[in-house]
């Protein structure tokens, strides 16, 4: 919500923070809003909510598609040996 951004702001005024609903289009009325909090609504509530968090993870995927530097490909997986195995003890 708003309030818990503006709080969390007051703690790390530097910290790059944003609503969910930042990552909408801009000319989207719900950019920068509150998600209504579906607890205790129905079934049309929940799926209001849902269908806008979606929305919003598809935006910030969007930007940060954007923001990779143009020679990195996201479909590339790192070389295996880079890999963590989850057998082997860290130190």
């Amino acid at each position: 919500s708003v309030s818990h951004l503006l709080a969390v702001m007051d703690l790390s005024p530097d910290a790059p923070l944003a609503l969910a609903t930042h990552f909408l289009d801009p000319a989207d009325p719900r950019h920068g809003r509150d998600v209504d909090d579906p607890v205790g609504g129905g079934a049309a509530e929940y799926e209001r909510a849902w269908t806008l968090l979606e929305e919003c993870v598809g935006g910030m995927l969007e930007q940060i598609q954007r923001e990779l530097p143009a020679d990195s490909d996201p479909d590339v997986e790192d070389d295996a040996e880079d890999e963590l195995d989850p057998e082997e003890e860290i130190e």
